[in-house]
């Protein structure tokens, strides 16, 4: 009877104070560097399937549903069942309830075809806080004033975030200060937190810095210890990450291959950091 009273009380406890529960993490692989591996699940990362808008939308910016049945086709043989998809056009041309419409009818088709499916899109429910205040029109500006219009300028995604089974907010690097770095992902992870209780949060990280054209470190790769620094803050406020790369040099037309020594030691960190962190590092497998 003590015991069943113990394990009762544990339990009650990890319901109200959520740091008595396990953390979960987990790591999914978007990464374009040339030669990788098909899968990096024996490093447990895992797969998820990234569809751009060009793949989803025409030349009206319509949803195109040849296209989204083409894709749906190509995850069912993958038998993938996270995707994240990345129509970012919507968010300049749109209202929330009008995007809204827009992925609600795109999400009910991936989850008729594919059930069990969990589906977002890239850049829901806020814009890059760290981007953000590095721009031209906000560097230097108090941070009342940076963070009251990164607020404003994510309102309008939030409808969307409501019809998503995971949120995908951008969390790209623009420099080497990790500090504000790791302040701007807690400030974004609070924010959503507080907005979409209960919602997953997978946030989409580069092993490179924001390709803003007037940036002095545009696409230079992030160090070993701060890339190292970037997995840390995200593992302490967030569900996971989205390790995407496009794949270029900094000159922005040189691919870069897997092989490449840079690419190699940020994943050496990335496996360090999964093999300290292994107890709570999950898989996301479809029918697991």
């Amino acid at each position: 009877m003590r015991k069943r009273i113990i394990i009762a009380a544990i339990a009650l406890l990890s319901m109200t104070f959520p740091s008595f529960a396990q953390k979960t993490f987990c790591i999914y692989d978007a990464m374009h560097y040339q030669g990788k591996p098909a899968s990096l699940l024996e490093d447990k990362l895992s797969p998820v399937t990234l569809i751009y808008e060009a793949f989803l939308i025409g030349e009206d910016t319509q949803l195109d549903m040849a296209k989204v049945d083409a894709r749906i086709k190509d995850i069912q043989a993958s038998g993938i069942n996270t995707i994240s998809t990345d129509i970012e056009e919507w968010y300049e041309s749109r209202t929330g309830e009008e995007m809204k419409a827009g992925f609600t009818e795109l999400f009910d088709r991936f989850k008729e075809a594919i059930p069990g499916c969990n589906v977002g899109n890239y850049g829901v429910p806020v814009s890059d806080l760290n981007v953000l205040r590095y721009t031209t029109s906000m560097k230097g500006k108090p941070e009342k004033e940076i963070i009251a219009r990164w607020k404003s300028d994510s309102k309008n995604r939030f409808p969307v975030a409501e019809v998503s089974d995971v949120l995908y907010p951008s969390l790209y690097a623009m420099n080497p200060d990790m500090k504000q770095f790791a302040k701007d992902v807690k400030t974004t992870a609070q924010f959503i937190r507080k907005n979409f209780p209960g919602k997953k949060v997978i946030g989409y990280i580069w092993p490179q810095y924001y390709n803003l054209k007037y940036n002095p470190y545009y696409q230079k790769f992030i160090s070993p210890e701060d890339w190292r620094a970037v997995l840390e803050a995200c593992y302490k406020y967030l569900d996971g990450v989205v390790i995407w790369a496009h794949g270029r040099d900094e000159d922005n037309k040189t691919y870069v291959q897997w092989s490449d020594s840079r690419v190699q030691a940020m994943y050496e960190v990335t496996k360090e950091f999964i093999s300290e962190h292994s107890d709570n590092i999950v898989t996301d497998i479809a029918g697991e």
